[in-house]
């Protein structure tokens, strides 16, 4: 590689990394509203659009974008804007700012005050209906009702509840009784059936007369 070749190549590769590495980081969105609304704020003025774009530029914000950060600064009501004779003047007064919140404080202490008004009427008219009101025996009665069928109602669910937690428990001590009925209803047919046996074949005795003779069914027999 000639000299002069060599020359034209570092050359153009050093402004290649001097452009690369100038570039500087694009500012967020929020930092531009801040910069331009401390420009607009601090300074008292009124401006034109152009006079913002060259001043925010000179403070890290792109001039094409300075007219859409503005235009969301009006829309927030942090910067007022009027057309004059042609042209739209921008400025952002601090007292303006005071002004509004107070403006905005009292509109809430006015609506707080009615809501307290009607609160209070509405306290006194209730107290008045209660103190003028008329007794009634057979609303006292009735409601004296309510509250004994209410108790009552109250006990059955409670009964129900225990009823419930316990059916298990119940079933199990029901079929334990029911065994030991049968095995006792057994024992006595054994018992029968050991002392006609008895009778029979001591008195020679026929076993159907002695059934009848005794009351004692046909189909008797053990239970199952």
């Amino acid at each position: 590689m000639s000299i002069s070749r060599l020359y034209k190549y570092c050359s153009a590769n050093f402004f290649v990394v001097r452009e690369m590495t100038g570039r500087k980081k694009p500012v967020p969105l929020e930092e531009k509203r801040k910069r331009l609304l401390n420009l607009i704020s601090q300074s008292g003025e009124v401006y034109l659009l152009p006079e913002l774009e060259k001043l925010g530029s000179e403070r890290g914000i792109v001039a094409q974008s300075v007219k859409d950060v503005l235009s969301a600064l009006v829309d927030d009501n942090l910067v007022e804007s009027e057309k004059i004779a042609g042209s739209i003047y921008f400025w952002s007064f601090p007292g303006k700012k005071v002004a509004d919140r107070r403006q905005a404080l009292e509109e809430i202490k006015k609506k707080l005050g009615k809501l307290k008004d009607r609160h209070a009427k509405a306290e006194r008219a209730l107290k008045t209906a209660k103190e003028n009101a008329e007794p009634d025996p057979r609303r006292d009665k009735l409601m004296a009702k309510l509250e004994e069928r209410e108790a009552h109602q109250q006990n059955l669910v409670e009964e129900l509840d225990d009823l419930r937690r316990s059916s298990s428990k119940i079933a199990e001590e029901t079929e334990i009784e029911m065994q030991r009925g049968m095995d006792a209803a057994n024992r006595w047919t054994d018992n029968v059936f050991q002392i006609r046996s008895w009778l029979v074949e001591k008195y020679q005795v026929d076993g159907v007369m002695l059934n009848k003779r005794f009351g004692i069914p046909e189909d008797f027999d053990y239970v199952d």
